[in-house]
């Protein structure tokens, strides 16, 4: 069972070149047991060396919405000026 937001996730992350080339993906919500608080203190530490690790990371903002549009230009603005 996962939530409907991770579903929506696993939904949009189908259309990316490394899902379909079976590249290997780290989903908290599914590899920390949620409920188990002392597992995710644990891997909560951890985590930075996941992310540091990672080729590629994506990062699920929940589903679009009519904000969503200027967010991203909003970001993209950001890191055009770097």
């Amino acid at each position: 069972m996962v939530t409907d937001n991770l579903y929506a996730a696993l939904e949009r992350l189908q259309r990316f070149d490394a899902i379909k080339r079976r590249m290997k993906v780290w989903i908290d919500a599914l590899c920390i047991n949620q409920n188990d608080l002392e597992e995710r203190a644990t891997q909560i530490q951890l985590m930075h060396q996941i992310y540091a690790q990672a080729q590629h990371v994506v990062i699920w903002l929940g589903p679009e919405t009519p904000s969503t549009e200027l967010a991203f230009t909003a970001i993209s603005y950001i890191f055009e000026r770097r």
